[in-house]
């Protein structure tokens, strides 16, 4: 069993980068705290059925056909509509941004190895139970994001090229839940799997803006 996790689950921890061997027992989101709860009862299952099961803590996952509810998605309609767009701590947020096709990767790869079923000393299962972070280990500033999607957006079309950007942006403080930083420690996915999520923000922002383009004409 292959299931989501996220980098929720890491709550408000000040060592960076996140590691899956660090605690992670202050969400500071109810999401947060579905997602550990998620991972426990993975684990319990693992244990009492030998049910071999890996969680994937995905870090701010972005790219076409996302969730409208995301930043880089909620700032294009916004834009697109003329709206103000809120950038949250003035700016000063750092995201470890995934995109959507090195998600994929990781998850086939995952899918094609499952943790193997071993017994303990007391002759019961050892839960064959694995979690990975699934993030570029690259966090970029909130500001330089929006900025890129800012350029991307022009380039593909999607905004016009006199569009008045500084009218349509306010920097406000930060929001109950959310995190000043994100930042994968994906060293176990690269050793168990040869694989690091590899597609810079610009790339990923720049097939997203080609796709809205084409999708909502």
């Amino acid at each position: 069993m292959v299931y989501a996790s996220s980098s929720s689950v890491y709550g408000g921890n000040k060592k960076v980068p996140f590691s899956t061997d660090d605690r992670v027992d202050n969400p500071v989101s109810l999401y947060a705290a579905t997602k550990k709860s998620n991972e426990l009862m993975a684990h319990c299952y693992s244990k009492l059925y030998n049910i071999p099961s890996t969680g994937l803590r995905f870090f701010t996952v972005y790219g076409p056909a996302g969730r409208p509810d995301m930043a880089y998605f909620g700032f294009t309609n916004k834009l697109l509509k003329g709206q103000i767009i809120q950038i949250y701590n003035y700016g000063n947020c750092r995201r470890d941004f995934t995109y959507v096709d090195d998600i994929v990767e990781g998850i086939t790869r995952v899918m094609a190895m499952a943790p193997a079923k071993q017994t303990g000393e007391d002759g019961l299962p050892i839960p064959p139970y694995k979690v990975y972070n699934i993030g570029g280990g690259q966090p970029e500033n909130l500001l330089d994001f929006v900025n890129i999607l800012q350029e991307e957006l022009l380039r593909a079309g999607v905004l016009p090229q006199d569009y008045d950007f500084e009218a349509h942006k306010q920097l406000v403080p930060m929001q109950p839940g959310d995190v000043p930083t994100t930042y994968a420690d994906a060293t176990a996915l690269e050793r168990d799997f040869g694989f690091t999520p590899k597609i810079t923000l610009r790339e990923g922002l720049r097939h997203f803006a080609q796709w809205y383009k084409e999708y909502y004409g």
